[in-house]
């Protein structure tokens, strides 16, 4: 069995602010231009993104990149 990883407040705070948003996981990914699946991991918090990434991300939504890494 899997261990799950530990769900961390930015992870926490890339869904609240994807869902206020009314955004799909896709729709989010392909303005990154990332993959969903990619994605999906960030905000699970099962992968890290790059700093570039990072602050990408920091900018679609809004928020700190304080953190992403």
């Amino acid at each position: 069995m899997k261990n799950k990883p530990k769900r961390y407040k930015r992870n926490e705070e890339l869904l609240k602010a994807r869902k206020n948003r009314k955004l799909s996981q896709q729709k989010v990914a392909d303005e990154l231009e990332i993959t969903r699946h990619y994605y999906s991991q960030i905000e699970r918090g099962e992968r890290r993104p790059s700093l570039e990434l990072a602050l990408k991300i920091s900018d679609f939504f809004a928020i700190s990149p304080r953190g992403f890494v």
